[in-house]
């Protein structure tokens, strides 16, 4: 029995696009934030942006790799475009690691989302590097021997082990807070005058604040619904999973929505792919390659435009030897 176990632990495909998607989805969260945002907003710190960011010692820091941060910006901004798109995961994996690692210990805006960025990419290196694949989004699979099998399956699982600490410490940290037991923290959030509610959003806002009900009744829903996310680790069935995923994509949209926390979005849903898709017994993810849809589509219309144009000149030809 225990045998049996170990073996469905140990023997999955972990190099699906699922491990692409949810890379992906980590390199566009940082990418958004070095694109929309200036370096002197980023990096400088100060009243007037007067401090600049101690990097003069060469380390594992890219920062340091080069005469002047600039460099370095745009060095991170190519790697990640490379892992969005998904060519060589087995090398562009280290590299990754090496951008949200320095832009979190270089930024003076360091937040969670680059925290957990840094780590997921970190515990990613041990998978990708024995990723075969061209790129993260092909459907092509190759076999692996028992070695590498497992060093996936235990860095997969301590991704999940991470995504399980986040949600039960989001939870359980905010129970000895009077606000969240009795129900008000929500309110306080919303009217926070630098992290509040956009004024767009007042008027649906104001329903649920008004009453003292769905005040609480909302508070206490995010409490539940992130100690279940964390508990939907001991979740076995893939529909259950399917389903946890998907409350837990909307509550960080609405995050998103409220609160405009673009890039932590995009770093927990990574994170909720790997926690609730990709390490699964038995599952074997259906591969959907959108660049070869769209190329086969193409072909069938330009064929299709070719055809035309071919009927069209034997018709004009037969038309001309009639005439």
């Amino acid at each position: 029995m225990r045998q049996d176990r170990l073996e469905r632990f140990i023997n999955n495909n972990y190099w699906t696009n699922t491990l692409g998607l949810g890379r992906s989805l980590l390199a566009l969260s940082t990418l958004l934030t070095l694109c929309f945002n200036s370096q002197e907003v980023l990096f400088y710190s100060g009243i007037n942006n007067q401090n600049t960011p101690k990097i003069q010692d060469l380390s594992i820091n890219i920062y340091t790799w080069f005469p002047e941060l600039a460099h370095g910006y745009y060095f991170s901004i190519i790697v990640l475009i490379l892992v969005l798109i998904g060519i060589y995961p087995r090398i562009t994996c280290v590299f990754h690691w090496l951008v949200t690692f320095s832009f979190l210990t270089t930024t003076a805006l360091g937040d969670g989302g680059d925290q957990i960025a840094s780590i997921l990419t970190l515990l990613l290196i041990p998978v990708c590097i024995f990723d075969k694949r061209k790129w993260h989004w092909s459907s092509l699979e190759y076999t692996h021997n028992f070695y590498t099998n497992s060093i996936a399956a235990i860095f997969y699982e301590l991704i999940r082990i991470q995504m399980f600490v986040i949600y039960f410490f989001a939870s359980v940290g905010k129970f000895p807070s009077e606000e969240w037991k009795n129900g008000t923290a929500l309110y306080y959030w919303f009217n926070e005058p630098l992290f509040g509610v956009n004024e767009f959003y007042l008027p649906f806002v104001n329903i649920i604040l008004e009453s003292p009900i769905l005040t609480s009744l909302s508070t206490w829903s995010v409490l539940v619904l992130e100690l279940s996310l964390a508990f939907a680790y001991f979740i076995s069935s893939q529909k259950t999973r399917m389903i946890f995923l998907f409350m837990g994509v909307f509550f960080h949209f609405m995050i998103v929505l409220f609160f405009g926390l673009i890039s932590f979005y995009f770093v927990m849903a990574a994170g909720l792919i790997f926690f609730l898709i990709s390490k699964n017994f038995n599952y074997e993810y259906r591969n959907f390659n959108l660049i070869n849809t769209i190329w086969s589509k193409l072909n069938l219309l330009f064929s299709a435009s070719k055809k035309h144009k071919l009927f069209l000149r034997l018709s004009n030809k037969k038309i001309y030897e009639n005439y």
